[in-house]
């Protein structure tokens, strides 16, 4: 399995609006995706620039989750100021 199967796994997790054990490709352990989680990180992808969305897809299931709240973090304080 790749990250960009695991993005589109997201996709179902949000069009469904339920949650999803993953296997992670990078890891190779399972991660519970909900869909606040798969929601934030398919914004960051889907926004994202073509050498972002592929330095996203070398990173962990957490990883990406971990990079895309700081991203969705700075936006909103950006916002505020």
């Amino acid at each position: 399995m790749s990250n960009m199967e695991v993005i589109n796994q997201m996709r179902e997790i949000v069009k469904t609006k339920s949650y999803r054990w993953l296997r992670c490709p990078v890891t190779k352990g399972e991660v519970m995706v909900d869909l606040f989680s798969a929601s934030a990180i398919l914004g960051v992808f889907d926004g994202a620039n073509k050498k972002n969305k592929a330095h996203l897809l070398t990173l962990s299931i957490q990883g990406m989750c971990e990079v895309c709240f700081k991203v969705i973090n700075k936006i909103r304080k950006d916002a505020k100021a």
